[in-house]
């Protein structure tokens, strides 16, 4: 017979009574199904800061807050043409709502 030691039995009354860490809050975030992702990037293309190259977006809009915090991700320019894996930057603007327009700033 296979019977468990003290030490498992320990161990394992130890991990059935540890609980998960709490979850943490995250910041919704706009997607491409949003009507307002869309006008944003109209926004940004009008300001002239849309990066013609990115690969991703990720817009975080902050409950309680008038401004919205978008991060393009880009191809390095600096990358060695010779590397097996694309690395990327990331440009990130801050989009405020000001009532009557949209004001864009980088970050």
């Amino acid at each position: 017979m296979n019977e468990e030691s003290a030490s498992d039995k320990a161990i394992k009354r130890s991990a059935d009574t540890v609980s998960p860490p709490p979850s943490r809050k995250t910041t919704p975030t706009l997607t491409d199904k949003d009507a307002l992702y869309h006008e944003l990037i109209v926004v940004l293309d009008e300001a002239g800061v849309l990066p013609s190259d990115w690969t991703k977006c990720n817009m975080f809009n902050y409950p309680n807050r008038s401004d919205i915090l978008v991060n393009f991700y880009v191809k390095d320019p600096e990358q060695d043409p010779l590397a097996l894996i694309d690395s990327h930057i990331i440009k990130s603007y801050r989009v405020t709502d000001c009532g009557d327009r949209w004001a864009v700033e980088n970050t």
